[in-house]
């Protein structure tokens, strides 16, 4: 249940634009200390899990491991095949993601 709202969530913001879907729109956001919070999905690579740990940490970023699969997370945002890292640059969208993810016990590090 609480994970459809998770997902419905991310959908929304989506819809309004304010979400940067996948790792170079992420990266780049991150680097440039724009990004408000970084989610990433349970089945990347670990060397995606270490990179965006690594990213997130340096730009002092929130940054969540989901339990959501990469399809999943496609999905939410109305994508077929699979998305690993979305990221929104927005605070309020980021706060009510974070309450979403927290709500959800999905938090798996918030630097």
């Amino acid at each position: 249940m609480e994970q459809n709202k998770l997902l419905t969530s991310i959908g929304l913001c989506r819809r309004a634009g304010k979400l940067l879907i996948g790792s170079d729109n992420t990266e780049y956001s991150v680097r440039r200390a724009k990004s408000k919070l970084v989610i990433v999905a349970a089945d990347v690579s670990e060397n995606t899990r270490e990179k965006y740990e690594r990213l997130s940490e340096e730009a002092e970023t929130p940054i969540f491991f989901t339990e959501l699969k990469m399809s999943e997370l496609a999905s939410a945002v109305g994508q077929s095949g699979i998305l690993g890292v979305v990221s929104t640059e927005d605070g309020g969208f980021a706060k009510m993601l974070i309450a979403k993810l927290s709500t959800n016990s999905n938090k798996g590090g918030n630097k």
